[in-house]
């Protein structure tokens, strides 16, 4: 017997004899996977609204299409306010004050020793975040690398 339309079982068939699939059918799936994706806990898709930053991004950055200019105005406020966050980061310490800090306090170390070091307290910190940060001081003149022999030591140029 079959199924009649609007059940998932007449969408399949429509699918499997290669027919264009009728409103009927196709709204029935779309009720039946909804009622599927409830009963697992999934919560259905919210469309973003214009004026927001979601809006900014899925309705227009994803699509390649012209920002609304209330769209443009909340990602230009969000990516203020993410500076600000940053900024105030930076008054706190960041990484980079961090890893000068230990080259003065510990004197002529080795690169591993202080990424040990640095690591012990901070154990998010990167290793290439503080090899960078130290490598960018040499090329800046706030520190020194004795290039005499392996491994090399590191230290803070007596201008800072």
């Amino acid at each position: 017997m079959l199924r009649p339309c609007g059940t998932e079982a007449a969408y399949a068939r429509h699918r499997r004899r290669g027919e264009p699939t009728c409103a009927t059918c196709k709204a029935g799936v779309t009720d039946a996977r909804r009622q599927q994706r409830r009963a697992k806990g999934i919560r259905p898709r919210t469309t973003p609204q214009h004026g927001t930053y979601s809006g900014y991004i899925r309705l227009h950055a994803a699509t390649g299409a012209e920002p609304c200019l209330p769209c443009l105005d909340a990602h230009a406020t969000y990516l203020r306010e993410w500076r600000a966050r940053g900024r105030r980061r930076d008054r706190r310490g960041s990484w980079v004050e961090v890893a000068l800090d230990y080259l003065e306090t510990h004197g002529p170390i080795e690169m591993t020793q202080l990424i040990e070091a640095i690591q012990e307290r901070h154990p998010e910190v990167v290793r290439d975040t503080i090899r960078q940060s130290v490598n960018r001081f040499v090329q800046d003149g706030l520190a020194w690398r004795d290039d005499s022999e392996r491994p090399f030591l590191y230290g803070v140029s007596d201008e800072v």
